[in-house]
């Protein structure tokens, strides 16, 4: 789908993954999209990274969802297909990402039209927002399994400390390439 952008001379497309239809695979190749980028946006838990092309760049970036009830966080992957004037965006798992993004852009952007790179650090910054907020939770977690540990040892409770910890070392493994993937893009 075409999303309405916050910005003046950037066109914005988004497309959701699985595409039992086709149509992104379809787009890609007329948009001359490399053949490497395109086979990692049909697959899941690609490695957050940056790729430089001639004629557009293809970033890699994980978004985080925390599910408080089961204790268990979930990274899905954002691709974005950046060009001087446009953004194509696929996501995993859809969600209100771009909403978001469009609603706290700036509306007074007139001096910056034309620019992705801002609409790019917008996105950039509300994933990282998320980042915050599930950390947020995963202590939250903690807490409560602290306190359970001490009123109530259990086998269950083992179970939710390896659940919690399970959810850390990924969060830990995916903030890092997300870490890496942001100082590139500063740097370049």
């Amino acid at each position: 789908k075409i999303s309405e952008v916050p910005m003046q001379g950037v066109s914005w497309t988004t497309f959701e993954m699985p595409d039992t239809s086709g149509k992104f695979k379809e787009y890609a190749k007329q948009a001359g999209y490399h053949e490497l980028d395109i086979k990692s946006c049909y697959h899941k838990h690609e490695i957050a990274k940056v790729v430089d092309r001639p004629a557009y760049v293809f970033v890699v970036t994980k978004l985080a969802r925390f599910n408080t009830k089961t204790n268990k966080l979930y990274f899905d992957d954002f691709d974005l297909f950046i060009k001087p004037d446009s953004l194509v965006t696929v996501e995993e798992n859809p969600g209100t990402l771009d909403d978001r993004v469009k609603a706290n852009f700036p509306r007074s952007a007139d001096k910056d039209a034309g620019d992705v790179s801002h609409l790019v650090y917008a996105l950039l910054d509300e994933i990282v927002s998320d980042y915050l907020t599930t950390l947020d939770h995963l202590g939250e977690s903690i807490n409560i399994v602290e306190a359970g540990v001490w009123n109530n040892p259990s086998p269950q409770m083992l179970q939710k400390i390896f659940t919690v910890r399970r959810s850390l070392i990924e969060f830990r493994r995916n903030a890092g390439g997300m870490r890496e993937v942001v100082g590139a893009l500063i740097r370049d």
